[in-house]
């Protein structure tokens, strides 16, 4: 992992935050769902989150520069579960990129604890082109950015065992999660499911929801 410490270091900003575009396009998303989850399960959850090797925070806003902004420990945020926390990712290319946490909490089946990565932000380290919408670029970076993802939906799983998790772009609000109870064969999204006690993974089989709705019609 690389040394993420003068992320914070004000003598030396690094610009993470104030490239142009880079907060546009919503967020790629790891988003785990949890059934009637208690504001304990969530903090876990969001502990488990801000304590990833990848993943340094929290900062309370998108600007200015994380190293500008007085950095909140973890422990402190986690007590926030209605408050955005903004931190630093570092993409499994190696780049380092903005990456943003949100709590939803709702009635019984919709908690959900969210990790995302702007699309600007990955745009800046992979070739996205216009995704979400289908234009016949290679869809590699989805598959290593997803797994990367995967990988941290599992080491929260651990510490905070939730119902299953989404992978892509604004899962948290695209998919009505309610009405899901297993794994669908055509998919845009990528699922983390428990199984038996294991946490498997699902890659999406498609490369985008436009492609999914059309195959159905």
């Amino acid at each position: 992992m690389a040394d993420m410490s003068f992320v914070g270091n004000p003598d030396r900003p690094k610009r993470i935050y104030s490239p142009a575009g880079n907060w546009k396009g919503g967020y790629f998303e790891l988003c785990l769902v949890y059934a009637e989850a208690s504001n304990d399960d969530l903090r876990r959850a969001l502990g488990a989150l801000w304590a990833h090797p990848a993943i340094w925070g929290c900062v309370a806003d998108m600007w200015p520069e994380p190293a500008l902004q007085p950095r909140v420990d973890p422990a402190v945020a986690t007590q926030l579960l209605d408050h955005p926390w903004y931190g630093v990712a570092e993409l499994p290319n190696g780049v380092l990129a903005a990456a943003a946490s949100f709590v939803t909490r709702g009635a019984g089946y919709a908690s959900k604890v969210t990790l995302g990565v702007p699309m600007g932000a990955l745009e800046l380290a992979y070739p996205v082109g216009a995704y979400p919408f289908a234009d016949a670029r290679s869809l590699e970076w989805r598959t290593e950015v997803s797994e990367w993802l995967a990988d941290i939906g599992a080491s929260i799983y651990e510490v905070a065992p939730f119902r299953f998790g989404l992978i892509d772009h604004e899962v948290a609000v695209a998919v009505e999660v309610e009405t899901i109870h297993q794994v669908p064969e055509i998919r845009w999204e990528g699922y983390l499911w428990p199984e038996n006690g294991q946490l498997r993974w699902y890659p999406q089989t498609q490369d985008s929801p436009a492609e999914i709705t059309g195959s159905l019609e």
